[in-house]
Formats: structure tokens, C-alpha cells, sequence
């Protein structure tokens, strides 16, 4: 974890309190096995999906990782294992393949999400452009 006021100095992060208790828990058997993830990452995030469902998403590299090892130490069921490589998409290299990218923009918070959501397309249907014609650079 990078500090906020020193974004070149890292920490171990040991706690959150801000943070989901699934995910925590999630975190709390991964930074054990760092020698599980790869050499060359450069980031490691973990989301909750809509439903719920854990993801670790590693990004950085260039080598295929093999996230099973990481997996079988973790031993917490429902999470899939995201890879991003250094240049191209994130993709699924263990667990539940997901229609929906978790690497997606996403509410970071789960329970206000539909009334964010809601309030957001309800302003989208009353807004209304105070001038006509095309906008500019789109010919």
C-alpha cells in the first residue's frame, strides 16, 4: 500500500477499517504468500463484484501467471484470479470466468450503488443541453 502523503513509500497494510470484512479476510491470506504472486506485478487490487464475489485482480508482466498456486494457499472458495498484463487486457487465470470485466468502473460501495445509479440516470433523462448543434470535433 502506498501512502497518501508519500506515494513512493509503501507499507504492509494489515487493516482497513473502511474495508470490506470479506475482503480483508481475502487480504489477510494473500500478503502471507507473496511468493505466490508474480515477480514482476505492479499492482494488486481486490474488488467485490455486484454480487458479492471476491476478485484479485494482478496486473503488471509480461509471463503468463499461473494464479493456482496463490489459489490453494488462499483456500477461500468463490474468488477468481484476474491477470493484467503490462500490455493488454485483464483475463481470468483461476477461478469463476465472469461475463462482466471486474477491472470495470464499479461503486466501491455495494449498498449505496442502486440509489447512485439511480439518481444518475434519473438526472441523464431530465438534462438538457442549453445550446444545439454538433459538439465541437465531432464534425
Amino acid at each position: 500500500m502506498h501512502r497518501f502523503d508519500d506515494p513512493a513509500s509503501v507499507f504492509a497494510l494489515k487493516d482497513c477499517l473502511i474495508t470490506s470484512q470479506k475482503l480483508m479476510d481475502l487480504w489477510d491470506r494473500i500478503r502471507v504468500h507473496p511468493d505466490h504472486l508474480p515477480a514482476d506485478a505492479e499492482s494488486l487490487v481486490l474488488r467485490l463484484d455486484r454480487g458479492g464475489a471476491p476478485h484479485v485482480v494482478v496486473s503488471g508482466g509480461m509471463k503468463l501467471w499461473d494464479a493456482a498456486p496463490l489459489a490453494a494457499a488462499v483456500a477461500m472458495g468463490g474468488v477468481s484470479y484476474w491477470w493484467k498484463p503490462a500490455e493488454g487486457a485483464a483475463r481470468v487465470v483461476h477461478g469463476k470466468h465472469t461475463g462482466y470485466p471486474v477491472t470495470a468502473f464499479e461503486q466501491v460501495n455495494p449498498a449505496l450503488a442502486p440509489s447512485i445509479r439511480g439518481a444518475a440516470v434519473a438526472a441523464s433523462e431530465t438534462f438538457r443541453p442549453s445550446r444545439s448543434g454538433p459538439l465541437r470535433g465531432c464534425g
